[in-house]
């Protein structure tokens, strides 16, 4: 071997070695005693060189191989990976060698040439990529994430472990091969190409995102990705490797909360519930737009630490903020409680407040607006006051007239006066307290019947001065009891209005009595009458008590009283300005009080539409015509007493009347030949009532002409339809004026 060889095999650490085997002669290279750790002076007795010093795992290997290309003659050879043992010290040494067998051609001897050089590096590379492989391998298969290997070129899967396949729902066979895109959700599968695209060119050495993955049952699953790309020393990609996390509870309690928060936002955002975030120490760190617009402050209020529960609290109020505060540190919430709050225009609102603990320092508080409420309360209390009142003056106003009616009526019994003046004194004195009891419940009623829209005005053009006198005649004989002084202002031409005249006059003596009862003995009143544009304009004042001011507002309200009467006067109803302000409003007017204070006197004033006589019906007047002498009448009532004196009534005017007590009496009466030219029944009977009893005497052949005239106490417009349906011509309500009765009966005829 040429020199010049030895020297780069001897460079290369590659040593050679020849060997005569039928001679048994042979030589080594002077590299071959450092690869297999000789000393000076060491023999090298056996060829090949290796089989002394093979190692034992190594050795039956070796020989076999050896024998083998010995067998096979020239030509013959081996490659062999093999361990020694180093005499000296015992290393282990891999060696690698490469034998041919051939002939000597000058002795025809087999010869065998060798190479042997030292591959330990190599070999411990190699054990350590192996126990790499098996620790990557048991990593992978143990991991409980999910790892999948792909094939950067055909992009299908190389290896998944169970993990990521239990994760998506298949065996784990079933995922190698397949193509990476077809597990990704089908709506992101362009995204998701794209971001492949990228990872596979470089453009980052690792990324990590999440995406949808799509299980086997179709159902979509959220995974957190991380992927990173093994690259060969020309940059070209090998491997795709990535591990997958399912997140898919993560999202989903992500969701949740995302949705428990846009949810929150919109309750903060009602416009009914305050909500704010409140600190023990009296700060107020957020306000819902709902409390701003409650409490009047806005968020640069909040932001300027104005917004406080300490300073919005009344005086009045500080010591149960403050027990709701020791409530609400001790047991972490507060029960529902109710206080007053102060505006930033320094108003006051009520509201209900519920709080709870968020942590030591920070709560929630909830507010709702209850003014409204403790308004409607107030007023509830106050109505439920005035009905009280009302019940007590009712009862009172009604006993009023009945104690005069009482005396008279013993008076007359026990000493009837001789003295015609004296006695007509007494029946004018009852007839007045019988006229009061009939007004004031027609004044019950009519405030009954306006609140339920039943009441029916009869208009025609009414002159409001002839009103006006009406109303002060009705009002005369308490404004002279009184004493007081009377002024009236009426024009000199008529004033007309589109109404009906007796609740027009109806409004004037309510106001005249109000006057009267709340001026003092000897007062004085005006009544006045004006035109102005195309308004009337009527006025009553006096000088009298005066009203406070807290009163005005509510002055037209039922029940009402701004004070007790002046001048000894019995309170009255509180109904007869409610009343009157219903009749102008019906009549398209307005009615205001004025008043300067107790003590100061008070003006109402009443402004009504002026109209055109020539467009309106006229009031036609009618004298009263005295009933016809010899009238047949029967009257039919079982109340016998009011029978009895209705019937002695009708005597005294010439008519011959018969009394029943019930309907049967009536119809027996028909039946016996009386010649009835009318019958006043009362509705009310019990055995047959009025209605069936008027069917059928209308059903009869007998008294087709007969007039019926109905008696009840009920006198809404809905039962004078009832009764004018059952064949009745009139309607009167008790107690009856006797000269309306008498008109009617005129109208009968023999």
């Amino acid at each position: 071997m040429g020199s010049k060889l030895q020297a780069l095999l001897a460079q290369a650490r590659i040593a050679t070695w020849e060997w005569d085997v039928e001679d048994d002669r042979g030589s080594v290279c002077r590299t071959l005693p450092t690869l297999f750790g000789l000393r000076s002076g060491d023999p090298i007795d056996d060829l090949p060189p290796a089989l002394r010093w093979l190692h034992s795992a190594d050795s039956a290997g070796y020989r076999t191989a050896f024998e083998a290309a010995l067998t096979q003659g020239a030509g013959g050879h081996w490659h062999s990976e093999f361990r020694i043992v180093q005499p000296h010290g015992g290393a282990v040494v891999w060696l690698e060698e490469r034998a041919h067998v051939g002939r000597d051609t000058s002795t025809g001897h087999r010869c065998i040439s060798g190479l042997l050089w030292d591959i330990t590096p190599r070999k411990q590379l190699e054990q350590k990529l192996v126990s790499s492989e098996e620790q990557f391998r048991t990593l992978f298969e143990a991991a409980n994430v999910g790892m999948a290997q792909a094939d950067p070129d055909s992009r299908r899967l190389l290896r998944v472990n169970d993990c990521l396949a239990g994760m998506l729902g298949y065996e784990t066979e079933a995922l190698i091969g397949r193509p990476i895109l077809d597990l990704t959700y089908p709506d992101d599968q362009v995204e998701n190409r794209r971001r492949l695209e990228k990872i596979l060119r470089g453009e980052a050495d690792r990324w990590t995102f999440e995406m949808r993955l799509r299980h086997q049952n179709g159902q979509m699953i959220w995974v957190s990705v991380n992927a990173t790309v093994l690259r060969l020393p020309d940059a070209r990609a090998a491997r795709l490797n990535a591990v997958l996390i399912d997140v898919t509870r993560r999202r989903e309690a992500d969701e949740q909360r995302r949705r428990s928060e846009h949810r929150l936002r919109k309750a903060l955002e009602i416009q009914t519930v305050g909500v704010i975030f409140f600190r023990t120490n009296g700060a107020i760190t957020y306000c819902n737009p709902a409390f701003l617009a409650m409490s009047g402050y806005d968020e640069v209020d909040v932001a300027a630490g104005r917004v406080r529960w300490d300073v919005m609290t009344p005086p009045e109020w500080v010591p149960a903020s403050y027990k709701a505060i020791e409530e609400f540190v001790t047991v972490g919430r507060t029960v529902p409680y109710e206080k007053q709050y102060i505006r930033k225009d320094g108003s006051r609102w009520w509201a209900l407040f519920a709080a709870s603990r968020l942590d030591e320092e920070l709560g929630i508080e909830f507010i709702v607006d209850i003014t409204a409420m403790k308004e409607a309360q107030h007023a509830l209390r106050e109505a439920d006051r005035r009905k009280d009142q009302f019940l007590a003056t009712l009862a009172h106003e009604l006993r009023n007239p009945l104690a005069p009616l009482s005396n008279g009526l013993e008076l007359l019994l026990r000493s009837p006066p001789a003295d015609p003046g004296e006695m007509r004194e007494w029946h004018e004195m009852m007839l007045r307290q019988v006229e009061h009891m009939v007004h004031l419940v027609d004044d019950l009623l009519d405030i009954q019947r306006i609140t339920h829209d039943r009441i029916t005005l009869r208009r025609e053009a009414v002159d409001l001065r002839q009103v006006c006198r009406d109303g002060v005649e009705e009002s005369l004989p308490l404004i002279q009891r009184a004493d007081h002084r009377l002024h009236l202002a009426l024009p000199d031409t008529p004033l007309l209005v589109d109404g009906d005249r007796v609740r027009l006059a109806q409004v004037v003596t309510n106001l005249l009595n109000n006057a009267a009862k709340f001026t003092p003995n000897g007062g004085s009143l005006h009544l006045s009458l004006q035109a102005e544009g195309d308004a009337a304009v009527l006025g009553v004042r006096d000088n009298g008590c005066g009203i406070a001011a807290q009163a005005l507002p509510t002055i037209f309200e039922m029940y009402a009283q701004a004070a007790p009467p002046a001048n000894g006067c019995e309170p009255g109803l509180g109904i007869g300005l409610a009343l009157a302000k219903q009749l102008v409003r019906l009549h398209g007017g307005s009615i205001e009080a004025h008043s300067d204070g107790p003590s100061r006197g008070s003006e109402f004033v009443v402004r009504l539409p002026l109209t055109d006589p020539l467009a309106l019906p006229q009031s036609r007047g009618s004298a009263a015509t005295p009933a016809p002498q010899g009238l047949h009448v029967i009257v039919a009532d079982d109340n016998q007493e009011a029978a009895d004196s209705l019937a002695a009534l009708l005597r005294l005017i010439g008519a011959d009347v018969r009394v029943c007590y019930g309907a049967d009496g009536v119809l027996e009466t028909l039946e016996q030949g009386f010649p009835a030219d009318a019958a006043v029944i009362d509705l009310g009977m019990p055995d047959m009532d009025g209605y069936e009893l008027a069917r059928r005497l209308r059903a009869g052949s007998g008294t087709p002409d007969l007039l019926l005239v109905a008696l009840s106490g009920w006198g809404q417009e809905a039962d004078k339809v009832s009764s004018a349906t059952a064949g009745f011509q009139h309607h009167l309500v008790k107690p009856l004026r006797f000269e309306q009765l008498e008109s009617i009966l005129a109208q009968a005829r023999h």
